[in-house]
């Protein structure tokens, strides 16, 4: 299996988060959703996925939180 590949934001239904992480695993990696609103991307998500509660505000947060998973590559799974 290739190393973790992390997505940036979650977001519900009809959102793209979950098509984005379905298409990483199809790929074979494993996936780490960095998230605001973790309850939620918990709940949407299969228990396979990493979840890291942060303030995706902050990029020096999300670096922090994501030091030491091995993570190959940041990547938003939307913009605003």
């Amino acid at each position: 299996m290739t190393r973790p590949v992390c997505l940036v934001e979650f977001n519900r239904f009809p959102g793209n988060t979950p098509g984005l992480v379905a298409a990483a695993q199809q790929l074979g990696h494993r996936v780490v959703v960095a998230t605001s609103t973790p309850a939620a991307a918990v709940e949407a998500l299969a228990a396979d996925v990493d979840v890291v509660a942060v303030d995706t505000t902050d990029g020096d947060a999300v670096a922090t939180a994501l030091t030491g998973r091995g993570v190959a590559a940041v990547l938003t799974a939307h913009d605003f």
